[in-house]
């Protein structure tokens, strides 16, 4: 009997398409949320990864090789501080990509990027080759990465305000197909009764005009992505060239910063409070970083002759 709408029935139509209009838009709301969540750790783990790549890199530079008659320009231990800053970076672009293939509503996504113009990670080093250059390059990649963690953070600021709204329009959409439900279940009740009565089933308009043909205001509107062309995606290399040694020691720094924790939103209960109606604005396109910015190196050094014990 209800197989199809009626336009005897109005209330019972439009009823039907409301119902079927929340169960669209939870389905949607709960793949976001599964995107928002996913991309959300991704970009808590790069920041993570940044943070140590810094300090790693601070180490690489602030090494003095401990050799009282001037050997070669670098060590094999700087060779593997070295590698491992340039895989480091690797493995977090690939964090990178995977956030711009899964979630490519993001802001900005070509921002998220700490390998392109960065020259660390084109830097050659070998035991037959070292570039003379490698001091300045290894800082212009600690301003690249730098600049690719402010952009991380723009990123996941936005995310999580996605995920606050989405938290929330899941569970007003889960309210709003329970009523809607049970009206249209009140409805055909209704109309059986009427039917059973032997009384008119036709019903009048509800509304006057082209106010009927108007869909309820939506309780969840998914990302837009308001970008023209996607963006390419940086290419990993399948191999990284290597020459460290398996028995070199790579350091551990221990600096404030690494100490923090960053959580993710599972982990924060604020994530959980002040849930916005209405999705974020766009943000503002990220500054890029001034060229000059400062290296803090923590004061990591590993020469006992530079700081003779008193």
């Amino acid at each position: 009997m209800f197989g199809e709408p009626s336009p005897d029935h109005p209330l019972e139509a439009q009823l039907r398409v409301e119902a079927q209009n929340y169960v669209d838009q939870l389905s949607l709301a709960k793949r976001d949320l599964g995107r928002f969540k996913e991309v959300d750790q991704t970009l808590v783990q790069a920041l993570r990864q940044g943070r140590k790549l810094r300090d790693l890199i601070a180490v690489t530079l602030d090494y003095a090789p401990f050799d009282l008659f001037g050997g070669p320009m670098m060590d094999p231990q700087q060779m593997a501080y070295v590698e491992m800053c340039q895989r480091t970076t690797w493995d977090i672009q690939r964090r990178l990509n995977h956030v711009r293939q899964t979630l490519p509503e993001i802001p900005y996504p070509a921002s998220l990027d700490v390998v392109t113009n960065n020259p660390l990670v084109s830097l050659r080093l070998d035991s037959n080759y070292v570039d003379v250059a490698w001091k300045m390059k290894t800082q212009q990649g600690f301003q690249r990465v730098a600049a690719g963690e402010k952009a991380v953070q723009a990123a996941l600021h936005w995310v999580r305000q996605y995920l606050r709204y989405t938290e929330g329009a899941i569970e007003r959409l889960k309210e709003a197909s329970e009523t809607t439900q049970t009206s249209l279940l009140q409805e055909r009740r209704r109309i059986i009764d009427k039917i059973l009565r032997q009384e008119p089933a036709v019903d009048g308009p509800l509304f006057d005009g082209d106010e009927a043909d108007l869909p309820p205001p939506p309780l969840y509107e998914a990302p837009q992505n308001e970008e023209q062309t996607a963006p390419i995606n940086p290419l990993i290399p399948l191999d990284i060239p290597t020459t460290m040694d398996n028995h070199l020691a790579l350091p551990s720094p221990t600096s404030a910063r690494n100490s923090l924790h960053i959580r993710t939103a599972s982990q924060s209960s604020s994530i959980m409070d002040a849930r916005p109606t209405q999705p974020p604005d766009r943000p503002a396109p990220p500054s890029p970083t001034a060229p000059n910015a400062s290296l803090a190196t923590d004061g990591h050094d590993h020469n006992p002759f530079r700081h003779p014990p008193q």
